[in-house]
């Protein structure tokens, strides 16, 4: 049996000004740069997760849209921290539904049909 001491965050006890978030994707394409930066932006209740390509251009990117929920106070991810160390912390919001989208000049990868694009 292996037991961990796990400390409360300051999410959980009310405090720090950080959210968490969590992401459901309905795929994630092998073509994404998991391990660089992305950007997410929120608009209302639409979300859209902006992610570099590991292939093609430098430039390319994937962007899977979304739906952001609130997150219920029972809704808790446990982190194990660099030292070792168990921390729970409440998800203030979930993004649910993640699409991704064809980009870029119609050379990406994935998804078939085409046509129909929309601008924004």
């Amino acid at each position: 049996m292996v037991v961990h001491t796990v400390s409360v965050g300051r999410s959980v006890r009310g405090g720090g000004k950080d959210s968490l978030y969590s992401l459901r994707f309905n795929f994630k394409p092998s073509s994404v740069a998991w391990e660089k930066q992305g950007k997410l932006v929120e608009r209302g209740g639409e979300v859209q997760l902006k992610m570099p390509s590991s292939e093609g251009a430098p430039d390319e990117e994937t962007v899977f849209k979304g739906n952001l929920e609130s997150g219920k106070s029972t809704d808790c991810v446990l982190f194990c921290d660099a030292d070792g160390s168990w921390r729970l912390e409440r998800l203030h919001k979930k993004v649910v539904g993640l699409k991704a989208q064809r980009c870029g000049d119609g050379r990406g990868r994935g998804g078939g049909g085409g046509g129909g694009g929309a601008s924004g």
